[in-house]
């Protein structure tokens, strides 16, 4: 079992209690579907096993049927949610079990009167991805120092390089759009080996567009010129590649500032008097006179192969006039896969020859140099393996099963093999 003591997700811990409730019955995960049928959730064995490995999220529904799932098995004598046990919220915030009942009350109260935020506490041992390794605020006066001298250099930063910048929309929408900004980060190649940081991430995005990285996106992709969800999400994907890509770039050229900002902060990060000096001056002045720095010769990167690769494919087809339909049938190439080859998703694949004869193959359709495209494509994979394998072993992937293509093709298709299986058993035609 768990050490409690750790925030965990709702998922992992509901799983961790369902398994054990099953064996201490001992109960098969097929009699937990059944009870759970009984309730009208079409849970099957594999439900139950993704549950128990902490992999299937709960929806709010099933959560609150849970017990009465519990109750049709033949009942427990513990809690399904220990009242220690702490339950990870968000990213940075857990609450306890105990305080469940509580907090759900919240939703059938008006919210003018609910005022159980203390029941939610800050994760003490969380990362908060800030450009500050965030341990606790109760963890002592150097973590406290750390924290606001980074907060003080990025202040920095913003009054050299990017003046314009308004520091209270900017902190706003850091918050805001947190979740965006990790996921920004996590892509982008820090310069100078520099951790991902969604901060840096914000500022950049505020100096190059005077927004967020969402707001741009929605700017560049309005929802209402799209018919369909998939295709707005299509749509959003290419644009979040080339605002990642604007990013990465100003990085890298701002590279030298920010190693004139932080450097300075290395040799003294571990010393808390000559940090509480620094922070002395940095707070007496705001840097108010700082000049601004002349950034480092720093090469930017070229761009990585998979978007290379996803940009020839979707500018071909798109100059070509051929839309993803006609290219699976040209191909027998599923849309699902090839809409994952145009946003630079190869993963699928398990082997870059195989991964190149189908690129190569699509060029071809398409009208794009396939020669080079499946040599980028090669290339590429087996780099990205020497590179995983030289940081060493990584836990097996958990492939999720793919939905079925629902084309109007596809359905033909089967409904072809569906009547060829019947010609071949001797049932005939079935009007």
């Amino acid at each position: 079992m768990a050490n409690d003591d750790k925030p965990r997700s709702l998922a992992v811990i509901v799983g961790e209690r369902l398994r054990l409730f099953r064996e201490e019955r001992g109960l098969r995960q097929s009699d937990i579907a059944t009870a759970a049928a009984a309730c009208g959730l079409t849970w099957g064995r594999s439900s139950i096993a993704a549950l128990e490995a902490g992999t299937r999220n709960l929806s709010v529904e099933e959560v609150l049927f849970l017990p009465y799932v519990i109750s049709n098995a033949g009942g427990w004598d513990k809690p399904i949610v220990p009242p220690e046990t702490k339950i990870l919220i968000s990213r940075t915030n857990h609450a306890k079990g105990a305080d469940l009942e509580v907090l759900i009350q919240g939703l059938t109260r008006p919210v003018r009167e609910f005022s159980e935020s203390r029941l939610i506490d800050p994760n003490e041992f969380e990362e908060m991805e800030l450009g500050v390794p965030l341990k606790t605020r109760l963890a002592g006066t150097l973590s406290l120092l750390q924290d606001q001298a980074t907060d003080a250099a990025w202040y920095r930063f913003c009054r050299v390089v990017y003046p314009q910048i308004d520091e209270l929309s900017t902190t706003k929408s850091l918050f805001a759009e947190m979740e965006m900004n990790i996921k920004v980060a996590d892509r982008v190649d820090m310069p100078g080996g520099m951790p991902s940081d969604a901060r840096a991430v914000n500022i950049i995005a505020h100096g190059l567009w005077g927004r967020s990285v969402a707001a741009e996106r929605d700017a560049r992709v309005p929802e209402e010129n799209y018919p369909s969800r998939r295709s707005l999400q299509s749509a959003r994907g290419h644009a979040t590649r080339e605002l990642i890509n604007q990013i990465q770039e100003e990085m890298f050229r701002r590279y030298g500032q920010m190693q004139a900002v932080f450097g300075p902060l290395r040799d003294i990060w571990e010393d808390e008097h000559k940090l509480r000096e620094w922070l002395t001056k940095a707070n007496a002045d705001r840097w108010d006179t700082a000049e601004p720095v002349e950034p480092a010769p720093v090469l930017v990167p070229e761009e990585p192969w998979n978007t290379i690769v996803a940009r020839a494919l979707v500018d071909a087809r798109t100059a070509s006039g051929t839309s993803l339909a006609d290219v699976s049938r040209a191909t027998d190439i599923s849309v699902r896969a090839l809409e994952a080859m145009e946003q630079g998703d190869f993963s699928r694949y398990d082997e870059p020859i195989l991964a190149g004869i189908y690129v190569s193959e699509v060029a071809d359709a398409v009208g794009a140099d396939s020669v080079e495209l499946r040599r980028l494509v090669e290339e590429g994979m087996e780099a990205k393996r020497r590179d995983d394998s030289a940081s060493g072993p990584k836990p097996p992937k958990i492939r999720r099963r793919s939905r079925r293509d629902d084309t109007p093709t596809a359905r033909a298709e089967r409904e072809n093999a569906a009547r060829d299986r019947r010609y071949d058993s001797g049932g005939g035609p079935k009007n």
